[in-house]
């Protein structure tokens, strides 16, 4: 009978941690997005996430964006997507060297995007503070 009880905690416990949330419609990052970082990112923080504000949001998580002398950090957020945007996650490459493309909006035909309004933003550390060493 405790393996069962243990069973069906988990079972409900994956249920709940396993709800989808709204996300972007994506599209893939184009080859000329991508630049050439000496070094990966850290790890991404942890934040918690607010209630949606609205049916229409979507939710965007935090990132670390590459600014030519290191990484910074970008809360996530609940946003309303472009009309007809579709979301480009940020990637990291490694063909010899290591490239990186930050997460951007683009249309059907894979043109930028600007980057909607942030809605709500995640409740953690704020952007800006403590961030990644940067290169000498």
């Amino acid at each position: 009978m405790r393996a069962m009880d243990v069973l069906v905690t988990l079972s409900l416990a994956l249920v709940a941690c396993g709800a989808s949330l709204q996300q972007p419609a994506r599209a893939p990052q184009p080859p000329n997005a991508f630049v050439i970082v000496p070094y990966p990112p850290p790890a991404a923080r942890v934040e918690t996430l607010p209630r949606p504000p609205n049916p229409a949001a979507v939710w965007v998580d935090g990132q670390w964006s590459w600014g030519g002398a290191g990484w910074s950090w970008t809360p996530g957020a609940w946003v309303e997507p472009p009309p007809g945007g579709r979301f480009a996650a940020w990637a990291l490459e490694l063909d010899g060297q290591l490239r990186f493309a930050p997460a951007s909006w683009r249309d059907a035909s894979g043109r930028e995007l600007g980057p909607p309004r942030a809605l709500v933003t995640a409740v953690g550390q704020e952007s800006g503070q403590g961030d990644a060493p940067r290169c000498p």
